[in-house]
């Protein structure tokens, strides 16, 4: 009798399938994102719509910024648990405690933060810096020559599995997440040194005014 040892090896289309049940539609996503910043005890959050047209048309040039000024996250929390989904460290730590340093209620638990992101474009760069580190980290997602479904590389049909969707991370000296100015409406913030911003071009799905608008509302 032969007895073979597999592994369970998930297919990257199931990414988007966990995405599109878990996440109803854009907005939903972007609000999964303020969430983690929230849960990070941020002060503020910054949602920007770079490049879109006057009625939120999608250019070639256009881009989701959202930035805050949360704890941050530094390598090691990126590694093992922001590349992670189903990550099981928030569950964890309301195990702990119900509540994050700031006394607040922790939202998330399942990394749906992930899903979130590709639901809303393929292209990805996040710049994190964690409070009291002196280094910035930078995650580059690239699954432009991706379908939608994770079925083809560069319009050839290929066996694509989640393991083989690569991610960069550089550290560098800060240039983004530095202490600066920003400008939040018609009023102007100091930004410390410590937080994130996710970028997110290569933009998928559809935009209004109106479901823009409903993020103010959330």
């Amino acid at each position: 009798m032969k007895i073979k040892s597999l592994k369970i090896r998930p297919y990257a289309r199931l990414l988007t399938m966990l995405g599109e049940q878990l996440i109803k539609n854009e907005r939903i996503a972007l609000v999964e994102l303020i969430k983690n910043s929230y849960d990070a005890d941020a002060d503020w959050v910054k949602v920007s719509f770079v490049n879109f047209g006057s009625e939120f048309e999608i250019t070639p040039e256009s881009r989701i910024i959202i930035e805050d000024n949360g704890v941050g996250m530094n390598e090691e929390i990126i590694e093992k648990h922001w590349l992670n989904p189903a990550t099981p460290v928030k569950k964890l730590i309301k195990k702990q405690t119900e509540t994050t340093r700031k006394g607040r209620v922790i939202q998330g638990e399942k990394g749906i933060g992930r899903f979130a992101i590709l639901k809303l474009g393929r292209k990805i760069q996040i710049i994190s810096r964690a409070e009291g580190e002196d280094v910035e980290n930078v995650i580059n997602y690239d699954f432009s020559k991706y379908d939608d479904e994770f079925l083809t590389d560069n319009g050839k049909q290929k066996d694509l599995y989640i393991d083989d969707l690569e991610v960069t991370l550089q550290q560098r000296t800060p240039e983004v997440i530095v202490e600066s100015e920003i400008k939040m409406g018609i009023r102007k913030i100091v930004r410390s040194p410590k937080g994130t911003r996710i970028e997110i071009s290569g933009i998928k799905g559809s935009w209004s005014e109106k479901k823009s608008s409903q993020l103010l509302m959330t």
